[in-house]
């Protein structure tokens, strides 16, 4: 018994020892901080879930964009050259993906005057740039047109 006692002399003394050396406030905090801990590793996993879904809806949103876009230049394409033809008959244009670029990074135009294709519409006369001009701005108009008719 004076062995128990002894040694529960002993636990008290170095228990008093530590009070000074542990704050008993940090001995409360540390569950609030291991359930922070865990909660924030479930977020972590949800966010990588979440990612990988993501990405493959901007994967598809791009596919998506990309068809959209093919189909309103090639619908494009056909009806600025047939007007081109209209307004200069023998003659014709085309909207084209810049030389080394993609669909989606910008077009350029190529004018055809009789059998030599024109690389931009720069090259062209001031009669042939002035009729262009006005063929812009009456297709800006009728767009104008169409959408307010249309609402």
């Amino acid at each position: 018994m004076k062995e128990k006692q002894a040694e529960l002399d002993r636990l008290k003394a170095d228990q008093h020892k530590m009070r000074r050396k542990v704050n008993p406030k940090v001995l409360h905090m540390i569950d609030s901080v291991e359930k922070k801990e865990k909660d924030l590793k479930t977020m972590h996993l949800t966010v990588i879930k979440y990612k990988g879904k993501i990405k493959e809806t901007i994967a598809r949103l791009d596919k998506y964009k990309l068809e959209a876009l093919t189909k309103a230049w090639q619908t494009v394409n056909g009806e600025f050259g047939q007007i081109f033809d209209t307004l200069l008959p023998g003659n014709w244009c085309e909207l084209q993906p810049a030389e080394g670029m993609a669909l989606s990074q910008g077009l350029e135009v190529r004018v055809r005057l009789g059998s030599t294709w024109k690389s931009s519409l720069t090259e062209l006369s001031g009669g042939q740039r002035l009729v262009e001009k006005r063929e812009r701005e009456r297709q800006i108009e009728f767009k104008l047109f169409n959408r307010f008719r249309n609402g």
